[in-house]
């Protein structure tokens, strides 16, 4: 999914700041599942097992993902397929858990499903309306689709989050450490790719205030004019 990154923040993942696991690493996935489901579906233990059994067995690899994160890799739909399968069925067993629609969304965007894309994001917004990341998304998707309104509404949204929450939100998910146990990253910069990430809204807010008043004009605005040209400039409009 297109996100809106400047281009310093293009070379990071959005995965967490540190998580050191030592031994095998699938074998440590495996168990992550285990104590992950066993802790968050509430159902009897044998079909506990059996979901964490196909869990298991859809388990993809996170490295395509986090390159496309880190834009260091061109958004690959077969690649990606696992992906959209795993977290497809981590949605149906768990319907609550936000980081996995705004992963699901993430996939859906970089496969070119739009629509579903935007769904899974709102899913995540109404989920965790505290979490930056899938207003940020929402409003970008709004944005390039040229519905300023409500990329207006999702920025404002954005910008009433708080970063430290966030902070601790992509500390503690068990999604979020899945991704950067399974691609191999041992290290994030979550307060520098927060910091990077308001700052990008607060100019997509301006540009879509802007188009909005383009709309009430009869006159048709000369792009070499427009003040909001070297802000456009400054933006990269790839998702997250």
């Amino acid at each position: 999914m297109d996100n809106i990154l400047p281009e310093k923040i293009m070379k990071n993942s959005l995965l967490i700041t540190r998580f050191l696991f030592y031994g095998n690493r699938v074998m440590i996935l495996y168990l992550f599942a285990w104590v992950f489901f066993h802790a968050t579906i509430d159902h009897p233990k044998s079909l506990n097992a059996a979901k964490i059994t196909v869990l298991n067995r859809l388990l993809p690899s996170f490295v395509h993902l986090t390159g496309i994160m880190d834009d260091q890799e061109v958004p690959d739909k077969k690649k990606l397929r696992g992906c959209i399968q795993y977290y497809e069925k981590v949605v149906l067993y768990m319907p609550q858990l936000a980081e996995a629609y705004g992963l699901l969304g993430f996939c859906y965007y970089h496969t070119g499903e739009k629509q579903k894309s935007l769904e899974a994001y709102k899913k995540a917004a109404l989920l965790n309306p505290h979490f930056f990341w899938s207003h940020y998304n929402l409003g970008l998707i709004d944005y390039k689709e040229g519905r300023y309104s409500e990329a207006v509404e999702s920025f404002q949204k954005a910008l009433t989050t708080q970063p430290e929450v966030n902070i601790k939100i992509i500390n503690t998910s068990m999604i979020y450490k899945q991704i950067l146990l399974g691609s191999g990253h041992d290290h994030y910069d979550i307060t520098t790719h927060l910091r990077n990430g308001y700052a990008a809204v607060r100019l997509l807010l301006i540009l879509s205030y802007s188009e909005l008043k383009a709309l009430k004009q009869t006159d048709q605005r000369n792009n070499r004019n427009d003040p909001t040209a070297m802000l456009k400039e400054k933006i990269n409009l790839r998702p997250f």
